[in-house]
């Protein structure tokens, strides 16, 4: 081969060697992604919240007369039966002027209901008079002894008698009744001179769920002394928001955890309370929140009144549902979107999505079970963006740790 020849040849294979080695610099290095599976299987959707336990039924013990309550010897977790003594009031003693004055209404009291019931006797005694006296208009009316306006004004003052022999016994059960109420007003004295104390009893059966006060002090009348429950009837209560408690269904399936034991509790939905309250959360944003009441279908011993729990209420269950993973699925506009992984490259596609959870959505149409998407797709991948990916496990499918809510990522176009 002539000199010129080869020299022209070696040229033309370093041009074409360079121009390789620059097209491949140029070319855009694959974006290494995390790819998920679309595949078939469960799918729930459930309402998250901090719950606490409560006792259904609680009785509140409190004083009934203002005193010197005496040292409360029940302790919580105490049990205690209907009827038993659970403390003791002393009522405190009065001052020699309202002494008197109690006294001294009780004397009247006494001669009140005196006065009334000789009025009684009277208008009875008249009310039989006249009685007595219509019976013989009557039958002198019947003789012709006497004229029929004799008899009705006769039966018409028989009648008015007997009404004011009614009213008089009213009047005297009014006074007796004045006069129980001035004797209940002075203190019983005990030879000593101190007033009698007075017994508080429990009302029910239960365990002993808190003493407000168990030093002796002086109470007035109506503080709370103490609280008694059944332990063993336990409800929980689990505050949601508003807009998740119109998502709950009647009798709705719950798991409960967190309570500290190795178990999961479950519970169903009782009722959920018809109004709401606004509760202020950490960062100061006003909050509306309902109370569900939700039923433990098994309660441990070592649970109590007031226990902290988490409370997954279930809102919607399938059991044959193609899921892709939530990490797939962002927004673009109003619609929801995924990338499908096609021979090693990126292809954004338009997907319906119906229920959601934490850890994957349901896709109505869009996608195939089987298929690979992208998962946490970054501003890197793009449509025809070569990828560079490990073999996808069932891992993919879990739980993301770093979605802490069921709202889909946003993704800028």
């Amino acid at each position: 081969m002539p000199r010129s020849k080869r020299r022209a040849l070696l040229w033309t294979a370093a041009v074409a060697g360079i121009a390789a080695i620059a097209a491949a610099a140029m070319r855009p290095n694959p974006v290494d992604v995390e790819v998920g599976v679309v595949a078939r299987s469960a799918l729930r959707t459930t309402v998250d919240a901090e719950a606490r336990t409560r006792v259904r039924e609680r009785f509140v013990v409190t004083a009934p007369v203002t005193g010197q309550l005496e040292r409360v010897r029940v302790r919580p977790g105490d049990l205690v039966r209907a009827g038993q003594i659970v403390a003791r009031i002393t009522p405190l003693p009065l001052d020699a002027a309202s002494l008197e004055a109690v006294r001294a209404r009780v004397t009247s009291a006494q001669a009140a209901q005196l006065d009334a019931e000789a009025r009684v006797r009277q208008a009875e005694q008249a009310s039989a008079l006249a009685t007595r006296n219509a019976e013989r208009y009557r039958v002198l009316d019947s003789a012709g002894g006497a004229s029929s306006q004799q008899r009705e004004e006769a039966e018409l003052s028989a009648h008015t008698r007997a009404e004011d022999a009614a009213a008089a016994r009213s009047r005297a059960q009014a006074a007796r009744a004045e006069l129980w109420a001035a004797r209940a007003a002075l203190p019983r004295h005990a030879q000593n001179g101190l007033a009698a104390g007075v017994e508080v009893f429990a009302p029910a059966t239960g365990r002993v769920l808190e003493v407000s006060e168990p030093s002796a002090r002086v109470t007035s009348a109506g503080n709370p002394l103490l609280v008694i429950g059944r332990q063993s009837d336990l409800e929980i209560v689990a505050d949601v928001l508003s807009e998740d408690a119109v998502r709950i269904p009647p009798n709705a399936a719950v798991e409960l955890l967190g309570w500290g034991g190795d178990t999961m509790l479950r519970g169903t939905v009782r009722r959920i309370e018809p109004s709401a309250i606004t509760h202020v959360s950490a960062l100061g944003v006003e909050e509306q929140r309902v109370s569900v009441i939700i039923t433990p279908l098994s309660a441990p011993r070592a649970l109590g009144d007031g226990f902290h729990l988490d409370a997954h209420i279930v809102t919607w269950e399938g059991r044959d549902v193609l899921i892709v993973p939530a990490s797939a699925v962002f927004t673009a506009g109003t619609a929801s979107h995924v990338f499908v992984v096609e021979n090693d490259r990126a292809f954004e596609r338009r997907v319906l999505v119906g229920h959601r959870s934490d850890a994957g959505a349901e896709i109505i149409s869009g996608l195939s079970a089987g298929d690979l998407v992208v998962l946490f797709p970054s501003d890197r991948v793009r449509t025809g963006a070569r990828l560079r990916y490990t073999a996808p496990t069932t891992a993919a499918m879990a739980e993301d740790p770093r979605d802490d809510n069921d709202t889909p990522a946003t993704r800028r176009p």
